[in-house]
């Protein structure tokens, strides 16, 4: 059984998700509704031009005509993870966005990597000594039994939860997730004639809890081994855990809060640099160039204490005669000015040693931003 570590600096090839359906703004909420509950999956990809990102149930709430209305306006734009990012890297990312899953890019196909599949892999013994409680969500929002089927909607869609846990005088009684709303309201409107009295119940989503709630969740303590949720989960295909005390919701755990061991492997940081690209064969390189260019950035942070993030991508463009070709692109984020600065070549420690002069110079070109200037943006 491999270690924690070793999964975390893996690359997520193994766990994308190929042959995905790919949609564009015009299409409907139906079609892609359909998919969705066919596969069983939970978030679409849409591409629009150079534009890529997602869709997920959740954002199918509040969706009154599916059959004509379009995805325009709802979806997401997230960019791409690659082939060879890292589980850590692109689990960073996915916490740090606030993003369920990312699109992927590699042999000319799109695939879906999302956080259920990266913390599907983790089968390693060492999640045996970390209990439930410490990764745990707490406190958590519930439901009371009785409650109207709208306010849950209304929650999701207000505060951005996939799972609501379901009480009755304090004690668990089941859950209620998007894909339950989604599927017993919204998909039967893709079948009801409009103004239709059906579709019109539907669509106000008229109802109490009870009658929609999954009544047997899966539950556990807060002593219990984290591997063995992780296991449930995967083995039940189930999206959350609610761990009890006493009957009563004390904690949920999701997919994220399983990969908060693995993302505690990241080192704290005094600068937000963000490297994705670096294979496996490059953990040498990786932490070279990381010292390198951190400290570029800090100095361009006392210049511009504003900068947000800094992320940097790499390609590999070629190889002759045992060589790789590689192509290295750094952008500045939070600044009120498009900063960026790119290198290429045949060494990779080479390459990043011109990136990072580019990108040092590039920052002390730059005039500070004023209070001034960035109160008036």
């Amino acid at each position: 059984m491999k270690t924690l570590r070793e999964y975390a600096y893996s690359t997520i090839k193994p766990l994308i998700e190929w042959g995905i359906s790919v949609f564009n703004p015009g299409d409907t909420v139906s079609r892609v509704l359909g998919e969705l509950i066919e596969t069983g999956r939970y978030e679409a990809i849409v591409v629009s031009g150079r534009k890529i990102g997602i869709i997920t149930l959740r954002d199918f709430l509040d969706v009154v005509q599916p059959s004509r209305r379009k995805l325009e306006g709802m979806w997401r734009v997230t960019g791409v993870a690659h082939i060879d990012d890292r589980v850590i890297d692109v689990a960073d990312r996915l916490r740090r966005e606030g993003l369920r899953a990312l699109p992927v890019l590699g042999g000319g196909s799109i695939g879906l990597i999302s956080h259920m599949d990266l913390a599907g892999g983790l089968d390693v013994q060492e999640l045996s000594a970390v209990k439930a409680g410490e990764v745990m969500t707490t406190p958590i929002h519930t439901l009371e039994i009785d409650e109207e089927v709208s306010k849950a909607r209304h929650m999701m869609l207000e505060m951005g939860f996939s799972h609501l846990p379901v009480v009755e005088d304090g004690e668990l009684r089941g859950i209620v997730t998007a894909r339950m709303l989604v599927e017993d309201f919204i998909a039967p409107l893709s079948r009801a004639t409009v103004g239709e009295r059906v579709g019109e119940r539907i669509a106000r989503m008229e109802g109490v809890v009870r009658d929609v709630m999954d009544r047997h969740p899966l539950t556990a303590h807060r002593e219990t081994p984290l591997l063995e949720v992780a296991e449930e989960m995967t083995r039940m295909e189930r999206s959350a855990c609610i761990i009890v005390e006493e009957r009563r919701p004390v904690g949920i755990i999701t997919p994220m809060e399983l990969l908060k061991p693995l993302l505690r492997l990241r080192p704290e940081r005094g600068s937000p640099l963000y490297i994705m690209g670096l294979s496996e064969e490059d953990f040498y390189e990786r932490g070279l160039v990381e010292e390198k260019l951190r400290r570029v950035v800090e100095r361009g942070m006392r210049i511009h204490p504003w900068i947000r993030e800094v992320s940097v991508r790499v390609k590999q463009t070629g190889e002759r005669g045992g060589r790789t070709r590689y192509e290295v692109k750094a952008r500045v984020m939070g600044m009120s000015e498009s900063l960026s600065a790119e290198a290429s070549g045949w060494d990779l420690l080479g390459v990043f040693d011109e990136l990072a002069e580019r990108l040092d110079k590039a920052l002390r070109r730059l005039k500070p931003e004023t209070g001034r200037r960035r109160r008036r943006r």
